[in-house]
């Protein structure tokens, strides 16, 4: 069995999951299936997982259920994927001594540059940016440019 799932924002399609059963039952007392959870898109060429990801579902809650369990399972992994066009920024900065780009990947992930001078927190939660605001330069996404 095999599962396609387009995503996309308006009439924009962003890229496709394809969600697997990869054996007949994990578990026959709870009817427990393994899937694997594949995200491709043309968008993110590079940055893309490229491993399948495995996780084990109720085939009885359903397939709405199952595609969304399959989206977290991504975005838990590779939550970069929620950046760029997705429509979400991502937290990130630039120290003006290093030149290193740092950004804060969830809501707990405290980063710092090389030389400690700039840091970033928050993730897609909130912003939190620690440092001398002449050490710090905000990087925006390409889909950002040109916007205040």
């Amino acid at each position: 069995m095999s599962l396609i799932v387009e995503l996309q924002i308006a009439e924009n399609v962003l890229g496709f999951l394809e969600i697997s059963r990869l054996q007949s039952l994990a578990d026959s007392t709870r009817d427990i299936f393994t899937y694997q959870v594949q995200f491709q898109s043309d968008e993110w060429n590079g940055s893309q997982p490229t491993s399948p990801i495995r996780f084990k579902h109720r085939y009885s809650d359903g397939s709405l259920s199952l595609t969304q369990k399959a989206i977290g399972m991504v975005l838990k992994l590779y939550p970069e994927l929620k950046a760029g066009r997705f429509g979400i920024p991502r937290n990130r900065i630039q120290c003006r001594r290093c030149k290193q780009i740092i950004w804060s990947r969830h809501r707990h992930d405290f980063v710092a540059c090389r030389c400690g001078k700039v840091a970033v927190d928050g993730g897609y939660d909130y912003c939190s940016v620690s440092g001398k605001a002449r050490d710090i330069i905000y990087v925006k996404e390409s889909w950002q440019e040109g916007k205040r």
